[in-house]
Order: structure tokens, then sequence, then C-alpha cells
């Protein structure tokens, strides 16, 4: 068994909008009243394709090195995707000349409830970043977050990245230091 702990994905919980992600069209929104363990949800919705149309959506780049163990865990819920059709999460890898190679992935159809989905892969000789994907072909509703990637085999549970968690560390120090400033010239 190996741990790791850490998340490597930014944003990872939507807090902050979409920023930090990828993505190949505008369907991929934040919910607006939709939250899962009290964290923003991303979705996309379709109905009436009667053609493929797929929808992807990237978390940041993560560097990586041959031979290393990653876990990828995601709190996902899909709805109304029709018999036939399918949609995916995926642990994708890059080489130096940017073509993807599938590390772990896993199709999810059908209805469900909330369900947290584990991938483990190992990355491959000549893969030099990775990227966490959620893949939607056609129709249905697929609500995602609370992304999780982190080196390991063995999945642990959702915290936000490190650089998220200094980002809101010094958001709130700028925001108290200007209050301060404010309520000090007020005097």
């Amino acid at each position: 068994i190996q741990i790791g702990g850490a998340n490597l994905i930014l944003n990872s919980d939507f807090n902050n909008d979409r920023n930090k992600w990828a993505y190949t069209t505008d369907k991929w929104m934040i919910h607006e009243t939709e939250k899962y363990k009290d964290k923003n949800v991303i979705y996309i919705s379709r109905t009436g394709e009667t053609s493929d149309i797929w929808s992807e959506l990237l978390s940041n780049k993560i560097t990586v090195k041959k031979g290393l163990t990653l876990t990828l865990a995601v709190d996902i819920k899909w709805q109304d995707i029709p018999d036939g059709e399918s949609s995916a999460i995926a642990i994708w890898g890059y080489d130096s000349n940017k073509n993807r190679k599938t590390i772990k992935q896993k199709n999810i159809k059908g209805s469900q409830d909330w369900d947290r989905i584990v991938l483990i892969g190992i990355v491959p000789e000549g893969v030099e970043y990775v990227r966490a994907s959620i893949t939607h072909r056609r129709n249905g509703t697929i609500y995602a977050t609370n992304f999780k990637l982190e080196t390991g085999n063995k999945p642990t549970d959702w915290s936000p990245a490190p650089d998220d968690i200094i980002t809101e560390v010094k958001n709130f120090t700028t925001i108290e230091a200007d209050k301060a400033l404010t309520e000090s010239k007020e005097y």
C-alpha cells in the first residue's frame, strides 16, 4: 500500500469557478443550487442529441515521472444517460509532443446517486504530465466535485491542493489587511 495524501489538482472543488480547468465546451457550468458535501458542483446536461458531441473537462497539468502510481477519486452523479451511450472519467498522460495516452479510464452510464469513483494507474514511459478528465458523449447529465489526484494506490479523503490552501490564506490575509487599513483611516 502506498498512500500519498496531497491533492495535485488545483481548484478541485470549483470554489474558484472553473479556474485552473480546461474544457472543450462552455456547457460545463457550476451549478447554482446543487452542492455536495458543501462543495460547488460542476455539471453538463444535454438532451435530444442524435450524434456524438464529446465534451471534455480537464484538470491542470501535473508533472510526473515514469512508474509513479496515481489514484484519482471524484464524487460524481450521473442521470439519464441512455442505453448505448456513456461518459467517462480518466487519467490522461501526455508526452513531450502533447500526444495523449490512457493511463486509466472508466466508462459511466445509467442513473446513479452520488458515488465516489476511484481510478488507479501507473505512469508509463514517455509521459511528462497528466490531467484528470471527465468526458461526456451525448445525452444526460453529469455532476462532479471533490476531485483528488494523489500519488499512491490508496485513496484518501478529499482535501484541497496545498497551493489552494496557500491562495485562500493569502486572499484572507489581503482582505483582512485591507479591512484594517480602511478602519484605521476612519479614525
